[in-house]
């Protein structure tokens, strides 16, 4: 007769059978485009780089709150969004399931390559030479990422990968503001994430802590370090000063591609089980979890009765025992 314990270890088995269990190999292509800022040194020859002196001349209102902190800030609650989505949380805690991590790469190889196309109709569309060297520089980074990626991933095509709504609502957005905005406008656009994924790295230490099989793809893509982007933001600022950019458009724009970030990142839903021997190399999404939570109640319905039998016949043979044990030693004594 199994024991309640036996059963219920069954019934894991069973559930954790069609899951994975082996711990995924570290898999990185460097940092992503995306978050990377090394290219901004081709913007600081732009008039919209030039400083005080501009502010100055048109009277700009120095004690208002500049256009990069006044995104910043009114997107706040997006910030913590992310940082609490599925992906980064389970990145953070390296319980992120790699089929939600591979998941996530097959995306962002789509995105990239996208990304790319809306970078060269923003590059063909630019006026300022700087900003169109920025852009040609921008392209080729992502180019060679998307390369890299389906080269890493064995993806032939990456017209065949399904893309979720959250991936493909990014990517339109871009697209959008690509085709119909001065092209600083696409500039704005790419802060969020440049700006976005180091802040992400300076809350859950990337540059120090342990991510498991994830630790060099934190290092590299959550690294701390966003120097580059007060060069996005100081163009961005300058650009307002001269009547570039109007503050409501590019907090419209600014929102949209933080709210791409979140959303992709929150499309990311599967988490890593322990284990039970201390090592977490078990992996289920939520939706194996709710049916083992379903199984397990199962097996109790079915076994509870059988349980209650067995402790009631063990309790009566026992009570028979000790009766006839007793009569025995009154015989024994007489």
């Amino acid at each position: 007769m199994f024991s309640l314990f036996q059963l219920t270890s069954f019934g894991l088995f069973f559930v954790f059978s069609s899951v994975h269990s082996e711990t995924p190999s570290t898999m990185s292509v460097g940092r992503s485009p995306r978050s990377a800022t090394h290219l901004v040194h081709h913007l600081d020859a732009s008039p919209l780089m030039v400083a005080a002196d501009v502010i100055d001349a048109i009277s700009f209102k120095t004690t208002e709150i500049l256009l990069s902190e006044y995104l910043w800030q009114q997107t706040q609650q997006y910030h913590i969004q992310a940082l609490q989505s599925g992906f980064v949380h389970g990145i953070r805690s390296a319980s992120l399931d790699p089929e939600g991590f591979g998941g996530f790469m097959l995306q962002d190889s789509v995105f990239c390559y996208e990304a790319s196309n809306n970078i060269a109709i923003a590059e063909s569309n630019a006026t300022d030479p700087f900003i169109k060297q920025f852009l040609q520089e921008k392209f080729q980074a992502y180019q060679d990422y998307y390369q890299a990626l389906i080269h890493t991933w064995h993806i032939e095509n990456v017209s065949g990968i399904k893309l979720g709504q959250a991936c493909s609502a990014y990517i339109a957005h871009e697209h959008d503001v690509a085709m119909n905005y001065n092209s600083v406008y696409f500039v704005v656009a790419l802060i969020p994430c440049a700006k976005l994924w180091p802040w992400i790295g300076q809350q859950i230490a990337a540059d120090t802590g342990n991510f498991g099989v994830y630790t060099k793809w934190v290092q590299e893509n959550f690294s701390p370090d966003s120097s580059g982007v007060t060069k996005y933001e100081t163009l961005i600022n300058n650009a307002e000063a001269q009547g570039v950019i109007n503050r409501n458009e590019a907090l419209e724009i600014y929102t949209k591609s933080m709210m791409g970030e979140v959303n992709f990142f929150s499309s990311i839903k599967t988490i890593m089980v322990d284990s039970g021997n201390g090592s977490s190399n078990k992996y289920v999404s939520k939706e194996r979890q709710y049916a083992l939570t379903f199984l397990l109640c199962i097996i109790w319905l079915v076994v509870q009765p059988m349980v209650v039998t067995i402790d009631d016949t063990f309790t009566k043979t026992f009570e028979r025992y000790e009766y006839l044990n007793v009569g025995l030693n009154a015989d024994l004594t007489k």
